[in-house]
């Protein structure tokens, strides 16, 4: 992931510290196209659907499930 870094520059980053804020952005950008799911009673009934649409857009690379778990969100 392309990220700030210190003195105004960008750099290539990864591990868990990036991936994490990518997945709840693309979870929301999602989300937000899904009004129904959007207006679900927040519950563990919406955490689940919300995990079903995340896995669902997901697109398996070819690595292993070690290292890519559901896949690639797009």
């Amino acid at each position: 992931v392309v990220s700030t870094f210190p003195k105004n520059r960008y750099a290539m980053m990864s591990g868990t510290s990036m991936a994490t804020p990518f997945a709840t952005g693309m979870a929301a950008r999602l989300l937000s196209r899904d009004e129904a799911l959007l207006n679900m009673a927040r519950d563990a009934n919406r955490a689940d659907a919300i995990i079903r649409m995340l896995s669902q857009s997901a697109r398996k690379m070819g690595w292993s499930d070690k290292y890519s778990g559901f896949g690639v969100l797009q």
